[in-house]
């Protein structure tokens, strides 16, 4: 029931950017994510939350789950001080989805946590942004005074020459089309391993976040990290959410079960994949992170 859920908590239609440019639609969405961390630090998590979501948006608390009710059923809300800025960042070529990455850091009381975040924004239909979709793991002490990257691919300057020429751009299809990807890349993760089955999927750019590692931003340093712990992989898909242009995400829960371990060290975690559509029909994976969830009850 769950699933069925969340499968569908992520298909309705948003407005394109017309109208914007390129710069300007980057630079918004940006702006959204610095004022969802500023009223985080001002007015509190739970309330920065329930502002900057989307009705149908998804948190992974730790599983993914919808975040409103999640957000509405707390009565005593956390009271610790939830901090974060983005590093990464890009919009799809129609300006009605993005997504942002960066480090966090939590304080409460004496206890200090850090990490990195990925976030997926949708264009509503007012122009403003929510958040579709947001998911963390926590990992070593990392400086919040960043500067975010924008891929190339995703470059304002690239999208303007695209517009200018009328160059052909991608198209991720419908929300059917991609999990189908994601079920077939999630298979071959069971199969041969996350980076073998990676390998011919992954973005020159991509960016992989895995708990307890700081990111690692590349094909080749993304791969490396990922045939860091080799073992046994397997991804049950959730649900997806897909733009009008080149962009959509996919999520989903796991199981790892480590390479030569006991037969019951099997580790559980969420897992939030970004995609991105070449104008030939391929897609590529510009974003994969996984979060630790606890053994299933």
């Amino acid at each position: 029931m769950q699933v069925a859920l969340l499968a569908s908590a992520v298909n309705s239609p948003v407005a394109v950017g017309a109208g914007k440019s390129p710069s300007a639609l980057l630079e918004s969405m940006l702006a959204a994510e610095r004022g969802f961390a500023s009223q985080s630090v001002e007015k509190g998590i739970k309330t920065a939350f329930l502002a900057h979501m989307a009705p149908d948006g998804i948190v992974f608390r730790p599983g993914p789950v919808g975040g409103v009710k999640f957000f509405q059923d707390q009565t005593e809300p956390d009271t610790g001080t939830l901090e974060w800025a983005p590093d990464l960042a890009a919009v799809a070529s129609t300006g009605d989805m993005g997504y942002t990455s960066g480090p966090w850091q939590y304080t409460s009381g004496k206890d200090l946590v850090h990490g990195h975040f990925s976030t997926v924004w949708r264009r509503q239909a007012d122009g403003s942004w929510k958040f579709a979709i947001d998911e963390g793991a926590s990992h070593t002490a990392v400086d919040l005074e960043v500067n975010p990257v924008v891929p190339e691919w995703s470059n304002p300057r690239e999208r303007e020459e695209q517009n200018t020429h009328q160059e052909k751009v991608g198209k991720i299809g419908s929300q059917d089309q991609l999990l189908d990807a994601d079920r077939n890349l999630c298979r071959a993760i069971a199969e041969s391993g996350w980076a073998k089955a990676l390998a011919g999927a992954a973005d020159a750019e991509m960016r992989v976040c895995r708990p307890a590692a700081l990111p690692a931003d590349g094909k080749d340093a993304a791969l490396k990290l990922l045939t860091a712990r080799p073992g046994k992989t397997v991804l049950t898909p959730a649900g997806a959410g897909v733009s009008q242009g080149d962009l959509g995400f996919t999520y989903g829960t796991g199981e790892f079960h480590p390479e030569g371990a006991a037969a019951d060290a099997t580790e559980y975690f969420g897992y939030l994949r970004v995609w991105r559509a070449l104008p030939d029909g391929a897609r590529l994976v510009v974003l994969d992170a996984t979060n630790r969830m606890p053994p299933p009850k």
